[in-house]
């Protein structure tokens, strides 16, 4: 699946849903893989990525808890 990000599309999914009609998408909607795009422009981000960052932040959240530090993604932890 892909998330909307930025436009709007009106998608075919006949064939994944048995929806007679096309689907508008706006932003913030999911787009079915596998379904067509029968008019607009849109960018879209894979709804994997979105899962996947979200695993690995709770991850880190879990791990820094794990050894009693935070980490913060971008600065430099320097002990003096």
């Amino acid at each position: 699946m892909f998330l909307v990000v930025h436009g709007e599309l009106l998608m075919d999914q006949s064939a994944l849903t048995g929806e007679s009609l096309p689907v508008k998408k706006h932003n913030g909607d999911e787009i079915l893989s596998g379904a067509i795009c029968k008019e607009g422009e849109a960018e879209a981000i894979s709804s994997f990525s979105i899962d996947f960052l979200r695993l690995f932040a709770d991850f880190l959240v879990l791990f820094s808890h794990w050894h009693g530090k935070i980490f913060v993604y971008g600065q430099n932890n320097r002990s003096s």
